[in-house]
């Protein structure tokens, strides 16, 4: 499993794509890509979704412009966020 390729990547996407609703963003937080899980468990169409920002996307109050900002610094930093 280590290393396997290019095509062993695309297989491993591949499953994540299948199973997990996924968001990809740009670091500049505007929304790039929703899968169709994605799309399903937020109840848009991706014409709806793609290119909107992460804030806009985001219920209103949660953390504040402040906590946002740090987000996407720890993010853009090479870190993660997880839940």
């Amino acid at each position: 499993w280590v290393g396997g390729g290019a095509e062993h990547w695309r297989a491993q996407w591949e499953a994540v794509e299948r199973t997990l609703a996924v968001a990809v963003f740009r670091p500049d937080g505007t929304l790039d890509h929703a899968n169709d899980n994605c799309l399903a468990l937020l109840g848009y169409a991706r014409g709806q979704l793609v290119g909107l920002s992460h804030a806009e996307l985001c219920e209103p109050g949660l953390g504040g412009a402040q906590a946002h900002a740090a987000f996407w610094s720890r993010l853009l930093a090479g870190g993660f966020h997880a839940g």
